[in-house]
């Protein structure tokens, strides 16, 4: 049952979110707490606390705040003072806090809010959330595969190679013939390299890979083994694809 005495904390941590763009805080820590007590709230009430986030996410202004002066010329003016300013040459922290203080406010203003929300949540949202979000949901035991029976070994392996290969040469055999067939031609500054990047990265699979997995296979064991040949294929495609990666832009 709903506890509404959740759902009135929530509110007030909503209320100091509005309250502190109102008094224009723009920086992000301050934020921390109200947000906190709407997340708290929405978990004594009983409901999901993520719709902390969504009710967040909404009040969140996705317009820049209108400053007095541009923030590109705030920038354009502290650059200007580091420039010719004699603490440069002095060495004086002191005299460069002012105009380093004005490009870090410029910085900061010249985009709305919730794009700076974006940026700083992706690298931790791309790269630790959503990997363990997936594996948590992915109902995959990679326990006992040491005695994997034939049929299971073989679906397994035979998902990985899919992935591997499969993809890389799906990508560029169909690259080559629609270029070659004159469909299409590469844009500029895309070369075959790039086009076998694509195709390693593509080896990446998860979602849709077990979703035809379960479509594919109603034995629960070979089922099994495809979703662990996803998991084989999609970390040897990823380490494959950043190797080449790496090597095709020092390359360039």
């Amino acid at each position: 049952s709903l506890q509404w005495d959740g759902f009135v904390i929530a509110a007030f941590g909503i209320l100091g979110v509005l309250a502190f763009q109102r008094v224009g805080i723009g920086a992000a820590l301050p934020y921390v707490v109200p947000g906190l007590v709407a997340w708290i709230g929405f978990y004594v009430a009983g409901v999901h606390p993520t719709l902390a986030g969504v009710a967040l996410g909404l009040i969140t202004p996705a317009r820049a705040k209108a400053m007095r002066e541009p923030p590109l010329e705030v920038a354009s003016r502290a650059l200007g003072q580091l420039k010719t300013s004699d603490a440069m040459k002095a060495g004086d922290p002191h005299l460069l806090q002012q105009p380093l203080r004005d490009l870090h406010v410029a910085r900061r203003e010249i985009l709305p809010p919730v794009s700076r929300v974006q940026m700083a949540l992706h690298p931790w949202v791309a790269y630790g959330v959503m990997p363990i979000f997936a594996l948590a949901n992915a109902g995959v035991s990679i326990t006992g595969t040491d005695d994997l029976p034939a049929a299971s070994l073989l679906v397994m392996m035979g998902t990985a190679l899919a992935l591997i290969a499969g993809k890389p040469l799906g990508v560029i055999g169909a690259t080559w013939i629609a270029v070659r067939s004159g469909f299409c031609r590469l844009a500029p500054g895309v070369s075959w390299g790039g086009v076998l990047l694509v195709g390693l990265l593509a080896g990446i699979g998860f979602t849709m890979s077990i979703f035809i997995s379960m479509l594919a296979f109603s034995n629960e064991d070979l089922l099994r083994a495809a979703k662990l040949g996803v998991l084989l294929g999609s970390v040897i495609a990823a380490t494959l694809g950043l190797g080449w990666g790496a090597f095709y832009v020092r390359r360039q």
